[in-house]
């Protein structure tokens, strides 16, 4: 082949978009060993949640039952839809991340 049936073919290759070979960014490379313990540390943390709401349900009676929480009972339909307490619960989750990030 020449020299610019070569450059030929290399520019069409670059130009049309190939999904064999896709480049990860460094930064998933890096994040990758430790995702297990990620992973782990998170269920971890959800599973203390859990047992927290379970062994405290009694003093948490009035959490989903907040001024705004939208109740809505029929005879064969029920719904629930707790806004004000899921914008609460964002709001302190947001402010345990942040602090979170900040301490390191």
């Amino acid at each position: 082949m020449s020299a610019e049936a070569l450059a030929k073919e290399a520019r069409h290759h670059t130009d049309t978009p190939t999904y064999r070979h896709t480049v990860v960014p460094f930064s998933y490379l890096c994040f990758m060993p430790h995702l297990s313990k990620i992973l782990i540390i998170f269920g971890v943390l959800l599973i203390l949640a859990a047992l927290v709401f379970w062994l405290a349900s009694d003093r948490l009676s009035w959490f989903g039952h907040l001024p705004g929480d939208i109740r809505v009972e029929k005879e064969n339909f029920r719904f629930y839809f707790p806004i004000t307490t899921m914008i609460i619960l964002s709001l302190v989750l947001t402010l345990i991340i942040w602090i979170v990030r900040k301490l390191f």
